[in-house]
């Protein structure tokens, strides 16, 4: 009959003070090994992003070296000036095609001069 019994360490093992705290102590390993998930799946996205920004910045640094390439010699940095700024040769001329705001502050300036009292009162009424 005593072997059929349990042993008091079997009944200590299966005392509910004891299956408690290993069912705690099981919530907070799996919460820690969701903590440990997370994070590993936030580093992979990361990963993603950083080797698409790295392609990115070699697709720029292939471009930049093609340009200043192209600025090694004395046609291609002329060219790259001629584009940024109006310049010319000795024996040519500048012609600039386009609305320039100053030209347009003195065309302003001048027409207003013109106008009489009158028309200034009819211009203040009217929205031009």
């Amino acid at each position: 009959m005593r072997k059929y019994q349990r042993s008091p360490v079997w009944r200590f093992l299966y005392s509910p003070l004891v299956v408690g705290f290993l069912l705690l102590l099981s919530l907070l390993l799996a919460r820690s090994l969701w903590g440990v998930y997370k994070k590993g799946s936030l580093a992979a996205e990361r990963v993603t992003e950083a080797q698409y920004e790295l392609e990115k910045l070699q697709d720029r640094q292939a471009t930049l070296l093609k340009s200043v390439s192209g600025l090694e010699d004395k046609d291609g940095m002329e060219r790259a000036l001629r584009a940024k700024f109006p310049v010319s040769r000795t024996g040519e001329q500048v012609i600039v095609i386009g609305a320039d705001a100053a030209l347009d502050a003195v065309v302003a300036t001048t027409t207003s001069e013109k106008r009489g009292f009158w028309n200034f009162v009819e211009g203040f009424w009217k929205k031009e």
